[in-house]
């Protein structure tokens, strides 16, 4: 009798052990939840009212439900989405200073990129994905850097007067345009990733902050407070034509991406530009969702979850 006393608790905890191991394996399935067939989800940050911790979510646009990426006391930002959907690389001070790490969506698993005692932020993705641009102090003023994903080297590519910071990519891959800061003055500069020239977008006092090129690459996006409040403005590359993309507004508006066709806009606006996420199309200006919680929202990211 005690032998099968002693062999049904075995056998209990032996399916204790089993439906412990089938509720974890689950949880890692289902961290991308079963949303897959919408072009709409969205990477976002999200942190409570008053509060510094902040981190990252998947955002069902379609029913506004959002998925939590990251759990963590300090502050995960500035998400930015690999060309196949598959990771995030983000920036968090979770080692007490800035750093770059890179999040795999599928099982949550988390490497960090940069290993300084300065700080580094604001990554951007190559089209091709071999490479991160990202912001570093390591020469005592602000520049950009590049990161190989192939072999974890990296090449120092902007060493100007100024600081230079928010970089993004062209589609084609040849071209990097960022924000040039010198005094209180900010400028959109252009640089050949090959050969290094530079050419400058803009050359004046107003701020200009954020750019990000369009898919198709004939327009670029940025943030300025040329009108008094910080707007989205759109530059078409071709004509010079410049178009305030957010002028209806009366909160600040911040950029966060184009969708992959390039005919849709994500954003947040309030007065801290993360009182809500909205999505606007392009062309006819139309707002097509809006995101609002109590939470502080921002960096809307599209993400393409079929790779």
């Amino acid at each position: 009798m005690r032998y099968n006393g002693f062999m049904l608790r075995v056998f209990i905890g032996l399916m204790l052990l089993l439906a412990l191991i089938a509720f974890v394996l689950v949880g890692v399935i289902l961290l991308v939840p079963p949303i897959v067939d919408t072009g709409d989800v969205l990477v976002i940050a999200s942190a409570p009212r008053d509060s510094r911790n902040s981190d990252l979510y998947l955002l069902d646009t379609r029913r506004s439900i959002t998925y939590r990426l990251t759990h963590d006391p300090a502050w995960d930002g500035q998400p930015a989405v690999s060309p196949d959907g598959r990771f995030i690389a983000f920036t968090s001070d979770r080692d007490r200073n800035a750093e770059v790490y890179l999040l795999r969506i599928a099982d949550g698993a988390l490497r960090r990129l940069t290993h300084s005692p300065t700080f580094e932020n604001s990554p951007a993705w190559s089209p091709d994905g071999r490479y991160l641009s990202y912001t570093s102090t390591e020469n005592g003023n602000a520049d950009i850097f590049i990161f190989d994903m192939h072999d974890d080297s990296i090449h120092n590519l902007t060493r100007r007067v100024g600081e230079e910071t928010l970089s993004s990519w062209s589609p084609d891959g040849t071209h990097i345009v960022y924000v040039e800061v010198r005094g209180r003055q900010t400028d959109l500069i252009t640089i050949d990733v090959a050969t290094r020239e530079t050419t400058a977008l803009t050359e004046d006092t107003r701020f200009e902050w954020n750019p990000v090129w369009s898919p198709t690459g004939d327009v670029l996006a940025f943030e300025s407070r040329r009108a008094g409040l910080d707007n989205v403005y759109l530059l078409d590359l071709t004509t010079g034509a410049l178009r305030n993309f957010t002028e209806d507004h009366e909160e600040m508006a911040s950029f966060g991406s184009w969708s992959p066709d390039g005919k849709r806009i994500a954003y947040s606006i309030g007065q801290r530009a993360g009182d809500m996420i909205i999505i606007r199309e392009v062309a006819s200006g139309e707002i097509v969702y809006t995101f609002d919680t109590p939470a502080f929202e921002w960096a809307p990211q599209w993400i393409n979850l079929r790779g």
